[in-house]
């Protein structure tokens, strides 16, 4: 098998190009690895699921890459499943990790099975990220400005009469359900 070299215009040394990029691959993996910090043991054993045999290796370019999509989930704490987010925390990846390790698995294609595990802690977010909770809230004080006509906490109905907040509430959890 013949591979790449180059050699030094200046000093006439020959450089292997396999030898470079693997140098390369073994510093973002270091990398990588810092990035996820507490977390690089379990999921340095969490990538071994990635064998295509109980026996077999997992090679340096396809660690990487699943290295990458595991510390996009560590830094960001969201992930997709069956074309719905969820978010999570750190904690419950690193439980996650740890219960997929137990189990000693091989021949995993893709996150799905780790993914799985992580349902049953996490939130659902909708595709701005943000949780039920949060819309229903968002939508709760757009109607309120809405019908107060700006961001106070009191509306004015006639000269000196003012609707308190809590009546206010009310007509947008009536509105939100129908009831209008």
């Amino acid at each position: 098998m013949a591979t790449d070299r180059i050699e030094c215009p200046y000093c006439g040394k020959i450089y292997d190009l396999d030898q470079i990029e693997n140098n390369e691959m073994f510093r973002e993996r270091a990398d990588l690895a810092a990035r996820l910090g507490r977390a690089w043991p379990v999921v340095n054993e969490y990538i071994d699921a990635f064998r295509s045999k109980t026996t077999g290796r997992v090679t340096i370019k396809t660690r990487i890459r699943r290295l990458r999509e595991v510390v996009h989930l560590w830094e960001t704490c969201e992930y997709e499943i069956h074309g719905k987010r969820y978010r999570t925390t750190q904690e419950k990846i690193l439980k996650a990790l740890d219960q997929v390790c137990l189990n000693q698995l091989s021949g995993c294609n893709n996150h799905n099975y780790l993914k799985k595990v992580l349902l049953q802690g996490a939130k659902r977010v909708s595709v701005e990220g943000m949780t039920a909770k949060e819309e229903n809230d968002r939508e709760q004080k757009r109607l309120f400005r809405s019908e107060t006509g700006g961001e106070g906490a009191q509306e004015k109905k006639g000269k000196d009469d003012w609707l308190p907040v809590g009546d206010l509430a009310s007509r947008a959890k009536d509105y939100l359900e129908g009831k209008r």
